[in-house]
């Protein structure tokens, strides 16, 4: 089974405050064919904690 990051962006817009960034974030991830390269620098956004955070399938290289 594949778990997905739709549920974990997308869900309950009115808990996060800023709902409409969230979905910003979502539509420039799941745009991508194969893979998405999500570089920051320091502690990222809060939006890319999350996804770190949970469980999803993440590569990661520090």
């Amino acid at each position: 089974k594949q778990i997905h990051i739709d549920g974990a962006l997308t869900e309950s817009k009115d808990k996060f405050p800023y709902a409409e960034e969230r979905r910003l974030f979502y539509v420039a991830i799941t745009r991508a064919k194969e893979k998405v390269w999500i570089t920051h620098t320091g502690a990222g956004s809060a939006f890319v904690q999350e996804l770190v955070s949970g469980d999803y399938p993440i590569a990661t290289s520090r």
